[in-house]
């Protein structure tokens, strides 16, 4: 069966402000906790945050 969530934990996610964590924890109104590289833990609301893609440059 699928997970109900979009993202697992421990997965690298890049947050809105284009900074790259790793989630550690779900909460049970679909937020996530996120560690940045900073270290410090901050909230983000599950539709905000997009998994992390490879990127292609092709010019």
């Amino acid at each position: 069966m699928k997970s109900p969530y979009r993202f697992r934990i421990g997965q690298r996610i890049r947050t809105p402000n284009n900074t790259t964590g790793v989630i550690v924890t779900y909460e049970a109104d679909g937020r996530v906790r996120v560690v940045l590289a900073t270290g410090e833990v901050k909230r983000f609301l599950e539709g905000m945050i997009e998994p992390e893609r490879t990127e292609h440059n092709e010019d």
